[in-house]
């Protein structure tokens, strides 16, 4: 088994370790408003494989050779291993890692401005069957941005002030000046 960096920040992380070939998701359902998130997170691989990054059977790892790490934002009901319809976005596919070493955090930040308000999933997967491989994740944030609509009340008020200002200007033009 792989050693990691541990944890980027408190005590707790997420990683994946392991003995034996396999494939691991760890997925978290969020719903996004109008407007957009911001999402963000901090993430290392470490890969002890003799391949190097190999993703072409996304997470299927009974392929001849596969050491692939994934991020995706993916539909609310698609499986913890899809990597077909089911994908709307993908982040991360295949880190580019020095081989056999304890390699450190990385930051990232995605602006999920472009997708429908709704429900998604965002999936943190890995599939290996080259050796040890560690995907480790750790401060994941997303942050809603909302667009600011304008209260009833307010829209009354603008209407108000409008024909007010229409009325002042009329009677000043009527008096020549």
């Amino acid at each position: 088994m792989g050693t990691t960096v541990g944890p980027a920040s408190g005590t707790y992380y997420a990683v994946t370790d392991q003995d034996d070939p396999g494939a691991h998701s760890l997925t978290q359902t969020f719903t996004l408003p109008g407007g957009g998130a911001v999402l963000s997170f901090d993430m290392f691989v470490n890969n002890y494989g003799s391949d190097g990054t190999v993703c072409g059977g996304g997470l299927d790892y009974t392929v001849s050779s596969v050491e692939c790490d994934r991020v995706d934002i993916l539909t609310a009901g698609a499986s913890a291993f899809d990597t077909g319809s089911g994908v709307v976005e993908n982040l991360i596919e295949g880190s580019d890692t020095p081989l056999g070493t304890v390699n450190p955090y990385i930051s990232y930040t995605f602006d999920l401005s472009g997708l429908a308000p709704g429900t998604y999933q965002l999936r943190f997967a890995e599939a290996d069957n080259d050796g040890y491989f560690n995907m480790g994740v750790d401060d994941v944030s997303l942050v809603t941005l909302t667009t600011a609509t304008p209260e009833p009340s307010s829209l009354v008020l603008l209407a108000t002030g409008a024909v007010g200002l229409a009325g002042a200007l009329r009677r000043r033009f009527r008096s020549g000046l």
